[in-house]
């Protein structure tokens, strides 16, 4: 596989596998060496009283200082080294007091910030990670939608056997009390249907989400009882309803209130873990 690549980063060469100076380097440590060594950055060095511009991807050293830290002889150094550059991996310039090695296409090699190319690559990344952390706020706020409940809702919340989706199921609860449903019959509805869970040690994942319990369908609606605790003649459960219109103005206020955002300190109920 020679798709990709990896950070090595160079204290590497503190270890002692990488300097154990009984071990010679062999062609292909030897070229990760180079690339170790080589200036990430262009660095101004003072070299035989002159001041001399070393560019990233370059090195300035000699056939001796390689022989003696690869642990080579100085003919197999040189022969490396040309044919390093007839694979046009490096080229070289040399003079009778130092050699400057140049590594061709170092960025392939290496990621760096200062180069354009990786500030590029970098920012792409950072990019990236704040399209999915944006989304990822987005889905929580869609989830989150409500920071403040009715008492009521925080004590049905309080008993209800899964506690997921909590601001989309006190939504599906305003609903049902704007259906006519009281607080007690839904909170009657939910202890129920905890028993149930709870005498048939049902799993979790089989255990209804609240958005669903208290859903247009209604299917708590199995778990209410009648005022005599009777079923009606045919079998079905017979639901007392009210219809109170101040309670139903109450609640299309508190959910219009809500939905605006002009909900405030003020209103009643707080979020509940």
């Amino acid at each position: 596989m020679s798709e990709g690549w990896i950070k090595i980063h160079r204290k590497l060469q503190n270890n002692l596998i990488w300097t154990n100076s009984r071990m010679p380097f062999d062609y292909r440590s030897a070229w990760i060496d180079l690339l170790l060594l080589a200036n990430h950055r262009d660095t101004e060095v003072v070299f035989d009283y002159e001041i001399l511009v070393v560019k990233r991807g370059q090195l300035i050293t000699s056939t001796r200082q390689l022989a003696e830290r690869w642990k080579w002889g100085k003919d197999r150094v040189c022969k490396y080294l040309r044919l390093l550059e007839t694979q046009k991996m490096i080229t070289k310039n040399s003079t009778t007091k130092r050699t400057l090695l140049t590594i061709v296409k170092y960025d392939d090699f290496q990621c760096d910030a200062d180069t354009g190319k990786d500030t590029e690559q970098t920012q792409s990344r950072h990019d990236s990670a704040t399209n999915k952390n944006v989304k990822n706020e987005k889905n929580e706020k869609n989830n989150n939608i409500y920071t403040k409940y009715i008492p009521s809702f925080s004590e049905f919340w309080k008993n209800y056997p899964r506690k997921q989706d909590k601001g989309m199921a006190y939504k599906n609860y305003l609903a049902r009390l704007n259906d006519g449903y009281s607080e007690e019959e839904l909170l009657t509805a939910c202890k129920n249907y905890a028993a149930e869970c709870e005498r048939e040690k049902r799993e979790s994942k089989y255990i209804k989400h609240a958005t669903t319990f208290l859903s247009v369908n209604e299917p708590f609606v199995d778990y209410l009882k009648s005022e005599k605790g009777e079923a009606d003649n045919d079998g079905s459960r017979h639901i007392p309803r009210r219809n109170e219109e101040q309670r139903n103005a109450e609640i299309d206020e508190t959910i219009r209130r809500i939905e605006s955002g002009e909900a405030d300190a003020d209103d009643i109920g707080l979020w509940e873990s």
